[in-house]
């Protein structure tokens, strides 16, 4: 029989192993907060970066700014935002997401659906799909207040795929507030 701290690592793994596995992007058609649009059309063939935000984290909010030059430098590449706090209520993140104009949809994961299929823990947490699988994982930067980063994980990670190379950092930590879960 398996020791406990084994079955305890393979459990951990199993949850958090998201890197190359495919996400059935179905879950991401919901009305953007802002416009009541339903955000659709995703294709697997191109990219696309998904970022779990926050409208009270404070580490969330300092990513914001960063987020918005991301979306202007890269274009091509799709973005879009989930809102996966249900005690923040819509109100709240209609508000809050108005005044950031992050330039992307973002939609709301009332039921947990979305963050539990990418595995996001904490806000921001990003994502980055190619050809329909996640490639990239992990922080905004290595720092909870953006202005002291040194490293910008989803910058990199982000210029790796417009020059189609390999990413090298394709799973960094994420830090910020946490996406609950229950009691």
């Amino acid at each position: 029989m398996p020791s406990m701290t084994f079955m305890t690592l393979l459990t951990f793994l199993t949850l958090h192993s998201t890197s190359l596995m495919a996400i059935d992007l179905q879950l991401l058609e919901k009305p953007d907060i802002l416009t009541s649009k339903v955000v659709k059309k995703f294709s697997k063939a191109d990219p696309l970066v998904v970022v779990f935000l926050s409208a009270q984290c404070p580490c969330s909010n300092s990513h914001s700014e960063e987020l918005k030059m991301l979306r202007q430098t890269y274009g091509f590449i799709r973005f879009i935002g989930v809102h996966s706090n249900p005690e923040e209520g819509t109100e709240l993140g209609k508000t809050y997401f108005s005044n950031l104009k992050l330039g992307f949809p973002v939609i709301r994961d009332d039921s947990l659906k979305i963050a539990d299929a990418f595995k996001a823990l904490k806000t921001p947490h990003a994502f980055i799909l190619n050809n329909g699988e996640i490639v990239y994982q992990g922080g905004v930067s290595d720092r909870s207040d953006f202005s002291k980063a040194s490293k910008h994980y989803l910058r990199d990670a982000l210029e790796s795929v417009k020059n189609h190379v390999p990413i090298l950092n394709s799973q960094t930590r994420t830090l910020g507030c946490a996406i609950r879960r229950g009691e």
